[in-house]
């Protein structure tokens, strides 16, 4: 884990920059180094202001020589990413981690799935994008203000790589927000379904009362058989009913798809009459 805290912190002159304005990832870098390497590790700390205008901490790692040399032995030494870095089976995963405590940030999945790695160059970039696909991993990158970016759209994926490097609670976070969000798109869906039925219907309603007033105005209403002229003036008498509302006060009741057919029955007459 140590080489991901430094990843981007160690340039292609093996010097090592690593600042952070995060508490944290200070505090686990400090650690680390003093369990499994014995040294201590120090910090340079003032006050910076963000991009809002807000003042925050910064921890700058102050590299002694015993630091240096140590990692210059073990890690920076090394070819960035070379194989034989990665000593157990969890070497990998912690190395990832690593990268993402220091480099990496994901939203706040209510907002959308972004998660993504800013590293120092494109050198950086091009060996995390290799060491993660690698890994199965499908990433896209970019540059931002000379910064190289590997970010991840896709909210699977994100998901796998958080349980990856050991934040399965986040990942299963992600999913929860997922199921909220096909819920609500259904229920939107299933709603919009039906006022579109509500839409359809109030429409045909209009469509039918329409013509019977028309053929009520004009004499032509006598021109319907008993059962038919009954239905249309009961159509007229309670234009507020549904259909099943309107089949149900019928002497006898008629079915939905009976009342249905009748009024195509009414329409075709219309048509008869006036086309």
């Amino acid at each position: 884990m140590i080489y991901g805290l430094l990843y981007s912190a160690v340039d292609k002159n093996a010097r090592i920059r690593f600042i952070t304005d995060n508490e944290n990832s200070s505090v686990l870098l400090r650690n680390l180094l003093k369990s499994v390497y014995g040294v201590s590790a120090e910090y340079d700390m003032y006050d910076k202001l963000t991009r809002r205008g807000e003042k925050t901490m910064v921890y700058r790692l102050l590299v002694s020589d015993e630091i240096r040399q140590t990692l210059l032995a073990d890690i920076i030494g090394s070819e960035l990413l070379n194989p034989d870095i990665f000593r157990c089976e969890n070497c990998k995963s912690a190395f990832l981690r690593g990268v993402f405590i220091s480099d990496g940030t994901v939203n706040d999945p209510t907002k959308g799935y972004h998660l993504e790695f800013s590293v120092s160059d494109e050198l950086h970039m091009e060996r995390l994008i290799s060491f993660m696909e690698s890994e199965g991993f499908a990433v896209k990158s970019t540059h931002r203000k000379n910064i190289g970016s590997v970010y991840i759209k896709e909210s699977e994926t994100i998901e796998d790589i958080l349980t990856y490097i050991g934040a399965s609670r986040y990942s299963i976070k992600i999913m929860d927000v997922k199921i909220e969000k096909e819920i609500r798109n259904n229920e939107n869906r299933r709603s919009n379904c039906d006022m579109a039925n509500i839409y359809k219907s109030t429409d045909a309603a209009a469509q039918i009362i329409k013509a019977i007033n028309r053929m009520i105005a004009d004499g032509k209403i006598d021109g319907l058989g008993e059962s038919l002229k009954t239905t249309a003036m009961l159509r007229i008498d309670y234009p507020e009913l549904t259909m099943s509302e309107l089949a149900g006060i019928h002497e006898p009741p008629i079915t939905k798809s009976g009342l249905s057919h009748r009024f195509a029955k009414i329409l075709k007459y219309y048509d008869s009459c006036y086309n």
